[in-house]
């Protein structure tokens, strides 16, 4: 008798120690599964950001050039400017010096 009750106990220790193997295993596939999971949400997050870094290099591309044309346009029209007041400022002189050759000095009596 003490024979089959130590072979009973044997035998619920084993069953006893398989019990806990699968619970330990089902855990540890439970853990496996939730780390999966979390990576393809980082995964997709970090496409997603890619996306938004693509789509925001192309508006600065866009920004950038828009801000060179109107710079390029403004220098364009300071220059115009500046060529304006050259030509006013040669005429000017020129109208000067023809009227100083025009109309003789006051006297200064």
């Amino acid at each position: 008798m003490l024979h089959i009750f130590s072979e009973s106990n044997y035998l619920s220790d084993c069953i006893h120690y398989l019990i806990n193997y699968n619970k330990q295993i089902e855990i540890a596939h439970n853990d496996i599964n939730n780390k999966y999971q979390e990576l393809q949400i980082k995964r997709e997050t970090i496409k997603r950001y890619k996306q938004e870094l693509q789509s925001m290099k192309y508006l600065f591309k866009i920004t950038f050039k828009e801000k060179q044309i109107q710079y390029d346009q403004l220098q364009h029209g300071r220059q115009c400017q500046v060529n304006d007041m050259k030509s006013l400022l040669i005429f000017g002189r020129k109208v000067i010096v023809k009227h100083d050759d025009v109309v003789p000095e006051r006297s200064k009596s």
